[in-house]
Order: C-alpha cells, then structure tokens, then sequence
C-alpha cells in the first residue's frame, strides 16, 4: 500500500542510506528524497514526481481515490524540504553514536544552518536552490514512481473490481444475473504551465564551505 506523503517510515533506511545522505552537506535533504521516496527498496514511499520540469503541477498519490493528482510545485516542494529537514534531525539522533566526534560536529553545523531555513525569506538562495534540485530529483526518477502507480492501479484493479449483481429477470426459473464492472480509476495528465527560475548556486557554494 502507498503511504502518504508525511507518513513514510525513516526507520526504514538502512545505515550506508544514512551515511550517503549525511555525506551530502547542504543538500542532504535532497539525498534524504532520493532514498525515501525514489528507493527501489520502497515502493510503498513512491508518493510523488514531476512529470514536467516547466509546469506549475506536481503529480501526487490520492491513497483513498487510488489515483495521482496535482498540486503547485511552489508550496508542496517549500513544504517537503521543511519536513525532510525535521526527518534529517530525527535520523541523526539514530546515527549520531556511530560516526566519529568530528563527523558528528560536521553534521550538526549542516543540521543548524538547514534549520534556520524555518525562518526564511522568500527569496532566500540556499532554500529555493534545495526546491530547484528536488523537482529535478522528482522529474529524473519519476519513472519508478510512475511504475509503481501503473503497478498498483493494475492489482487493484484485478482485487478490487466489484461485482455487483443486477437481476434483469424476475422470472424465479431463471436466475441468471448481470454484473456491473465499478472501475474506480482514472488517469491525470499534467497541467503545462510557465517556467520557475530558481538558482542552487548559493547552495552548492555553501555546501562547500563544509567539509565531510
């Protein structure tokens, strides 16, 4: 079963996972993503993706209508890094006693200056360049997510399509009944809409600042 956005297990992630997402500096919320929600290991977190880098909509999974829906890049991604950020100190938490004194001191510089991002403006660099660099994650592996929906809109469909009989024929010598098929899916296309410029140089600039 897809699980929704917000409700993913971060237990799930195995320790190499952690340490190639902390190794990541600044962007470890983006690498956080790719592990969380693009993992092949874990389709259940396959909630979301873009299925055009330009458009104004991001593709996201209904888990009571069964199907993809959209909602604006512009606050859907603001929200996802903010919530990555306060999964990213939960984890740490977890992994904290098993990496060396400095790396620890690496992590929690990264952690606190991620968490001034709470606070941010709307024009602020660092944060619109973690935005930029998650909708390019969520174009680039939308595949698998795409898979997993077409997969699981298929079994369902197989499990679930209902049998509803339906007597056309009061007659009690006959008692041959009709079905009805209720198919409860239907598929969404993305919405086009106008380009989003946004620079990640500030972030990768200060992600360097920051030696792992």
């Amino acid at each position: 079963m897809i699980k929704t956005i917000g409700s993913e297990n971060i237990k799930d992630l195995n320790f190499k996972e952690l340490l190639e997402i902390f190794d990541k500096h600044l962007e470890s919320p983006i690498k956080l993503a790719e592990h969380l929600n693009f993992n092949e290991r874990l389709p259940e977190n396959h909630n979301f993706c873009s299925t055009s880098l330009e458009g104004k909509y991001v593709q996201t999974y209904n888990t009571k209508l069964l199907k993809h829906e959209p909602k604006l890049k512009k606050y859907f991604f603001a929200e996802i890094i903010l919530m990555f950020i306060k999964y990213l100190q939960e984890l740490y938490k977890d992994i904290k006693n098993k990496i060396p004194k400095k790396k620890q001191q690496q992590v929690e510089d990264c952690l606190e200056i991620l968490n001034t991002m709470q606070n941010r403006k709307p024009n602020d660099k660092v944060f619109n360049g973690l935005i930029k660099e998650l909708i390019g994650l969520s174009y680039n592996r939308k595949d698998i997510v795409l898979d997993t929906w077409e997969n699981k809109k298929t079994s369902t469909k197989s499990n679930l399509l209902t049998l509803t009989p339906v007597k056309k024929n009061t007659n009690p010598a006959n008692k041959k009944l009709d079905y009805l098929l209720i198919d409860e899916f239907s598929s969404d296309s993305e919405l086009s809409s106008e380009s989003d410029e946004e620079s990640a140089a500030d972030l990768k600039n200060k992600s360097n600042d920051i030696d792992l």
